[in-house]
This record gives C-alpha cells, sequence and structure tokens, in this order.
C-alpha cells in the first residue's frame, strides 16, 4: 500500500500495488506521477490519474530501485537471479544506457562517459558493493561500500581520495550529505 499525504500528515490517497506487493522503491516524475518498483513482480509501474500502468517488465532481472531524472528518463537499479546488478536508463519504454556490477559509473549533461571507479585497489575485505551515493558542496563524491563496512570519497574526476572506515559502519547502503 502507497498513501499520499498533505502537509497536515493527513492520507490524501491510498493506491494499492498491482500485484499486492510492498514497493521496493518509490520516485515522483517532473510531471508529479508516482513510479514505483515491485521486486518480486519483476516490474516497474507508474501511477496515473489512480490508474496504475506496467511500464517495464523483466526477465531474468529484479528492479530494485528508481529515480526519476528531471529530463524524464528513469534509471532503474536491478539485481539478477545470479547476483549480478546494473543500472539501466530509460527514456518512455526505449532502455538507453546500462552499466553493470560494482562500479560508479559518471556521465555528463550529454550522457557521455567521464569516468568509472571499480574500488581502490587497498580495499581488502570483499570487492566492492557501491550502494549509497551523494556528492558533497565541493563536488566530491562519496559512496557506500557494503562489502568492505566503508565510505570511498572521489575528487570530481573519479580519483580516490581516502575512506571513512574509523567509524563502526555496518553494511552502509544508504548515505546523505548536509
Amino acid at each position: 500500500m502507497m498513501n499520499l499525504y498533505n502537509l497536515r500528515g493527513e492520507v490524501v490517497e491510498s493506491i494499492k500495488t498491482k500485484s499486492g506487493n510492498r514497493p521496493r522503491d518509490i520516485t515522483v516524475t517532473r510531471n508529479g506521477d508516482l513510479i514505483y518498483t515491485d521486486y518480486y513482480d519483476r516490474t516497474v509501474n507508474i501511477v496515473k490519474n489512480s490508474q496504475i500502468q506496467t511500464v517495464t517488465r523483466l526477465q531474468g532481472w529484479r528492479p530494485r530501485d528508481v529515480c526519476s531524472t528531471s529530463s524524464g528518463d528513469r534509471l532503474v537499479i536491478m539485481d539478477s537471479d545470479d547476483k549480478h546488478s546494473k543500472v539501466v536508463r530509460y527514456s518512455g519504454l526505449t532502455e538507453k544506457q546500462y552499466t553493470e556490477d560494482s562500479a560508479v559509473v559518471v556521465v555528463n549533461q550529454d550522457r557521455k562517459l567521464q569516468f568509472t571507479y571499480t574500488g581502490h585497489p587497498s580495499t581488502t575485505k570483499g570487492s566492492f558493493e557501491p550502494l549509497g551515493i551523494t556528492t558533497d558542496s565541493r563536488g566530491r563524491i562519496l559512496t557506500t561500500d557494503c562489502n568492505n563496512h566503508c565510505i570511498h570519497i572521489l575528487d570530481q574526476d573519479g580519483q580516490f581520495l581516502l575512506y571513512i572506515d574509523n567509524c563502526n559502519l555496518d553494511y552502509p547502503y544508504g548515505l546523505c550529505v548536509n
């Protein structure tokens, strides 16, 4: 069940997912439509005027997270049945680009590749598994590394600066900078 609240905390509208499963992630488009992922049903759905339409149905993959970009595209992070992950960009129903497995990929406004970061060689605990990502006011990129229980900090050009690994992080997932 997904609930829309007003500023007073009152439920304005409740929408049940198509499958009855809980949504894995949600986002709102620039037009105000709600998009949600259904991990177990393997679908990405859009809610327009209280009507649900499936915009992507996957085979062999499960949609985990979703983001609606300012250009109107959708970024969908998905997991494969054999434990791989990738990010796919959709424009409408068309797959525009994707990147796979354990990397931070940075593109410019024209979607041209700037750099790919696959972890620092000094990582010793496990393979690099970026999950959360954000930037700070200086343009540095911070990404969580779930397998190594740390945060990697990169400069604007993708060069490794340092780890944050001294505060007992345990499988860090999300990340936000104030």
